[in-house]
């Protein structure tokens, strides 16, 4: 099952163009995770729900959705718990 983000597209978008590493952080000290979802419809809605239409895209995680993330405190999605690659950019319809 893929698991899915949501991120700035400028600067997602220009570390991938570049080639570079891009991680998605999962959950630290002061920081309870990015973003998970399990489809691109969820990630969409998180999108909308947030009113990032204009900031935000959805990106695709090398992550498993069973051992890399866990529910949100703060709503419906999940929260990413260990650090995942971003393996690329979902293209909006």
């Amino acid at each position: 099952m893929s698991v899915y983000t949501v991120g700035n597209e400028e600067f997602y978008d220009r570390r991938l163009q570049e080639n570079r590493e891009l991680i998605k952080l999962g959950r630290h000290r002061d920081y309870p995770g990015g973003f998970a979802v399990k489809s691109i419809k969820d990630a969409y809605r998180l999108i909308k729900e947030f009113g990032k239409q204009d900031e935000w895209a959805v990106y695709e995680l090398d992550a498993n959705w069973s051992k890399d993330t866990l529910q949100s405190k703060n709503g419906w999605w999940h929260a990413l718990i260990n650090d995942s690659l971003v393996l690329r950019k979902i293209e909006s319809k």
